[in-house]
């Protein structure tokens, strides 16, 4: 998303500078013509702290808070030396950050280093909602409170926060308490301009050819909040007994097969792994699944539906009721609830919806209304700042 966004800026004429804490090699090959990439450098604690000390000269209410942030918090701030030094050497008149820790280190660089720069963040999961969990269960609750206490006089300090739905704005404005005023939705620019091309290619894998039993897909990575042991408790569930394809990599492989084994479903279950195109396998698949406890918004969802795919998705924050009109477009399931996901399965493999019905939807998320939103965002940043 980052990198369309750029893209949109360089054809506006503008000039635009990637900058990531990270190596990057696969991203140079990626860079949109005309980008110029930045790596950050990982400073130490005691220097990135010396760096946040020595802006409290700007607000002292700001960073007097910073002192106190423990050694794990600190951590996420250990590239604010080396993005001082950028923002000091090239003075850019706009900082867009793309993850919710670096509207963090944004606004305490931009407090030391370059206080003309317009900075704002793009926040792409309710993360605060989670933290208030921790917060009702935690042994040191007042740690987490002072977290949230520090987000929240941070965050009102960047000229403006984007929001990926509506759900993420309100966990900012309500558990956070970032200023309304500063909250600006923009859906994620999801389906590619190139996806029908995309999803008309060869599918790899065998099961998606033609003339295939009814074949389920889900993808994301294989760790706990996608909550793939719901899914695979689902479809064991299902009388008409339909394959499963989940395309993604993580920690729980092992823990995912062994509970396919339990379940007597080996045979039925396929995990190839990541892949770079993932759109033949959406376009080929039955019925596409999100089973996530919490999304932002959920990429993956929109483009099944541009794909035509019948979508059922768990009702989790915040994005999947959103996208679907409260359901009007696919089923909505109940956290957690094995026997509604199954039954919600099998109702699309027996009556699917109308696949030009869901890619008629699907075009309201589509890339040229990000693109609208966000280049009007920057020229009233720029129109500010001027």
């Amino acid at each position: 998303m980052a990198l369309r966004i750029a893209q949109w800026f360089i054809d506006d004429g503008h000039a635009v500078d990637v900058v990531v804490n990270h190596d990057a090699d696969t991203l140079s090959a990626r860079l949109p013509n005309g980008a110029r990439l930045i790596r950050l450098s990982q400073s130490n604690q005691v220097w990135t702290r010396l760096h946040m000390v020595a802006a409290a000269h700007t607000s002292l209410r700001l960073f007097a808070k910073s002192v106190f942030q423990s050694r794990r918090q600190l951590d996420r701030l250990l590239y604010l030396p080396s993005l001082c030094g950028y923002l000091r050497r090239h003075r850019p008149a706009w900082v867009l950050g793309n993850l919710w820790q670096l509207g963090l280190t944004l606004a305490t660089a931009r407090a030391l280093a370059a206080p003309a720069t317009r900075v704002g963040c793009i926040f792409h999961s309710a993360y605060f909602t989670q933290c208030q969990h921790r917060l009702k269960t935690a042994k040191r609750p007042r740690k987490w409170q002072r977290f949230l206490n520090f987000c929240r006089t941070v965050y009102n300090r960047l000229d403006h926060v984007v929001a990926v739905s509506h759900g993420v704005a309100q966990d900012l404005i309500d558990v956070v308490g970032v200023d309304p005023q500063r909250v600006k939705v923009i859906y994620n620019p999801s389906a590619p301009c190139e996806l029908r091309e995309l999803a008309e290619r060869p599918c790899p894998h065998a099961w998606f050819g033609e003339d295939q039993p009814p074949n389920l897909l889900a993808v994301g990575r294989l760790s706990p909040e996608k909550r793939f042991d719901v899914l695979l408790d689902a479809v064991a569930a299902i009388a008409s007994k339909p394959r499963l394809t989940i395309l993604g990599e993580g920690s729980l492989r092992d823990a995912l097969s062994s509970q396919a084994r339990r379940l007597g479903l080996t045979e039925r279950l396929s995990m190839p792994g990541w892949t770079d195109n993932p759109y033949p396998y959406i376009n080929r698949a039955s019925v596409f699944v999100l089973c996530s406890q919490a999304e932002g918004f959920s990429l993956a969802l929109v483009e099944a539906m541009a794909c035509g795919t019948p979508v059922v998705a768990l009702d989790c924050p915040h994005g999947p009721r959103e996208i679907l009109d409260n359901g009007r477009y696919g089923a909505l399931v109940p956290l957690n609830d094995v026997s509604a996901l199954s039954h919600a399965i099998t109702q699309a493999l027996s009556n699917p919806p109308d696949r030009s019905l869901l890619m008629h939807r699907a075009e309201a998320f589509a890339p040229q209304h990000a693109a609208r939103a966000y280049r009007a965002l920057r020229d009233a940043t720029l129109q500010t700042s001027g």
